[in-house]
């Protein structure tokens, strides 16, 4: 009796193995590509970035699963894309539900993630393999700004606007992000820059938290644009012999500044109209340097030029700027004092 009892135990023994080898001898696996991007949902007080990678991240994927669920998965995948049962390994990343709303930096197990969502396990399969297998994730505070709006052709060349209604928003933005950092963008084609020169067009703002990430804004604005080209004229002046020198207190009166690249300062070409002209060279300085504590300790002080556009007509866009603002190079040099 024992001995039967011994040989049935052997018996169901070796048959669940040879079910479970069944088992896995019907499991297949396929190399697929998918991506993984920053969920839409994200909160606008944060911004989520992958460390070093791409906001959307290519992900090469060995798929492991049934026959009949591999070939239906090879089916969809294959479609066309207006198929409406095309297959797309989209996969997005939410700080919530991963709990990691709290600013910082986090490391991310991608195979673990990809075989815990809800997507592979609808299609009944998992992923055996990843690559890459790890990223890091980082999550930024941002906070609530004011961004002026401003419009751009479609080279990002400014363009002078009759009507920006509003001519100001409110998004989240970093801290740090101050003066020329706080604009909104909104860019015009050429066949909206003509339908703006008629009539009023509407268009949401954008900004950008990282090269080609941009944040739009809820609503659309309204612009119109002048009627005709801008007006402004190509103009050209000396700045040296009208050179403003802004000295920290404690500097003052102590130092003299001495310009190593005076050669590169001797003209300011710039767009204006003739009133923006005649107003910007009546003005007592042309440009400025601005001379800050701890610049006496160096040898050579690089420091960008301040132009002194009258801000009236900076405001209107009848005065700007021709080609990328320059730098100051100079040193400081003790005022000698001498014998009273």
């Amino acid at each position: 009796m024992v001995d039967m009892l011994k040989k049935l135990s052997a018996v169901v023994a070796l048959t669940g193995l040879i079910w479970a080898w069944a088992y896995l001898a019907l499991e297949e696996t396929m190399p697929a590509t998918g991506t993984l991007s920053i969920s839409p949902a994200t909160r606008s007080d944060l911004f989520v970035s992958f460390e070093e990678q791409p906001a959307s991240l290519n992900i090469q994927l060995t798929l492991k699963g049934s026959p009949g669920q591999m070939n239906e998965l090879k089916k969809r995948l294959r479609a066309d894309d207006t198929d409406p049962q095309k297959e797309r390994l989209e996969f997005f990343y939410d700080v919530e539900l991963e709990n990691h709303s709290a600013p910082g930096r986090y490391p991310l197990d991608l195979l673990t993630f990809l075989n815990e969502s809800d997507k592979l396990k609808n299609l009944a399969v998992s992923v055996e393999h990843c690559e890459p297998a790890t990223i890091n994730v980082k999550v930024d505070q941002l906070t609530q700004k004011w961004f002026n709006v401003q419009v751009l052709d479609e080279n990002k060349e400014p363009l002078r606007a009759e009507l920006i209604e509003p001519s100001t928003i409110q998004m989240h933005g970093y801290e740090h992000w101050s003066g020329d950092s706080l604009k909104a963008n909104v860019i015009l084609t050429a066949a909206m820059i003509d339908k703006a020169r008629r009539e009023p067009v509407s268009e949401r703002p954008f900004i950008e938290l990282q090269p080609g990430r941009r944040r739009w804004f809820t609503t659309p604005v309204a612009i119109k644009l002048p009627s005709t080209e801008s007006p402004l004229k190509d103009r050209v002046t000396s700045p040296l012999l009208k050179l403003g020198i802004i000295y920290s207190k404690n500097l003052q009166g102590k130092y003299n500044l001495e310009l190593t690249n005076e050669n590169d300062l001797r003209t300011v070409q710039y767009k204006a109209s003739d009133a923006a002209y005649n107003a910007y060279e009546k003005m007592p300085y042309l440009i400025m340097i601005e001379v800050r504590d701890g610049d006496e300790n160096r040898e050579n002080v690089h420091r960008p030029i301040i132009y002194n556009f009258p801000t009236d007509f900076v405001r209107k866009g009848e005065i700007e700027l021709t080609g990328a603002p320059r730098e100051a190079v100079f040193k400081l040099v003790p005022i000698d004092e001498t014998p009273g």
